[in-house]
């Protein structure tokens, strides 16, 4: 398996799901993505596409996510101009299991 950035997670509430169980869930995805999404071959040799890893990323954890309770999936979420965030610090995370709405339901940033 590829070494991956670092997974980050904040504290996690009574009553979501553990650390171990996004773990697993998220290695159960990457597993099944085929290693033609890590690198595209183009004329000009393989090159290392981020949005092409993450479109499929998305996908399999969608095609698995019914299994889970997780919350919600959103990916990009843009924290531009977000009023808790100084500027030059907006984060922009790929993905966001979250309950929408509001900062406290954040639950795993990718």
């Amino acid at each position: 398996m590829r070494d991956f950035d670092t997974i980050s997670t904040e504290k996690i509430k009574s009553g979501s799901p553990s650390q171990k169980t996004y773990t697993m869930f998220l290695t159960k995805a990457l597993n099944n993505i085929d290693h033609n999404y890590y690198r595209v071959t183009t004329t000009n040799g393989d090159i290392v596409r981020e949005r092409v890893f993450c479109y499929e990323f998305y996908h399999q954890i969608r095609l698995i996510q019914k299994g889970y309770s997780l919350g919600t999936l959103h990916p990009e979420i843009d924290k531009g101009g977000h009023e808790i965030f100084k500027d030059g610090d907006q984060k922009n995370p790929d993905f966001i299991f979250h309950t929408p709405g509001g900062m406290k339901g954040n639950q795993v940033f990718i």
